[in-house]
């Protein structure tokens, strides 16, 4: 069992995308990899409850928990990762919705090995407002996309896209839900793929193989 991918969710919100990774994961869809925990800065997080109902392991590092200079998030990242088996040769992280910057040194310690959803189609609409971003811009089709995650805000080499139609008469919770829906299926197949070891960088190319 070395050659087992021990895996880790952060996310900050309701849980959709989490909820998706997490049924992937329960249906053996992934082989040779193992859902460790959930993790999330958020303890009022709808997806809380859905890792419980889950039986997936969860950990709160609370942002509103900061107390003194003592505080150090990468620290208690890393204590929470290396309690639940993620060791530096067997690791993964993907970022579901983790609406907390992670530091640079976090990510260089993870070097390609932190994937996250963005509800755009990158580099357009990078940051927290991408929805309302693309509508307030009038776009026609916005979409999803899966990416690794470097030192940038939403910059990394892109994995996989999806598009969506935007209407006239969406919201952002109308348009949330279209983009969900894409989101669920494309972030699957990607962790899919990375998992088959099909995903290679080249530069700030990804090529996928058959």
């Amino acid at each position: 069992m070395s050659n087992v991918t021990n895996v880790a969710i952060f996310f900050s919100g309701a849980g959709t995308n989490l909820q998706a990774l997490i049924s992937a994961f329960q249906s053996d869809l992934f082989e040779d990899a193992e859902l460790k925990l959930a993790l999330t800065n958020n303890n009022q997080a709808g997806g809380i409850e859905v890792a419980r109902q889950a039986g997936v392991d969860i950990v709160i590092i609370d942002d509103e928990a900061k107390k003194g200079k003592d505080w150090n998030y990468d620290q208690l990242l890393l204590q929470s990762l290396e309690a639940h088996g993620l060791s530096p040769s067997n690791r993964l992280i993907l970022l579901a919705g983790f609406m907390r910057l992670l530091s640079d040194e976090f990510v260089r310690l993870f070097r390609w090995k932190i994937l996250n959803i963005h509800p755009s189609i990158l580099p357009a609409f990078r940051g927290s407002r991408a929805i309302e971003s693309a509508l307030d811009y009038g776009v026609k089709i916005t979409g999803c996309t899966v990416h690794f995650v470097d030192e940038g805000i939403d910059e990394g080499p892109v994995i996989l896209q999806a598009a969506v139609a935007v209407d006239v008469r969406d919201t952002p919770e109308s348009l949330l839900l279209k983009i969900h829906q894409e989101e669920h299926e494309i972030y699957v197949e990607a962790l899919k793929l990375f998992l088959q070891g099909k995903v290679r960088l080249d530069g700030r190319k990804v090529e996928i193989s058959k």
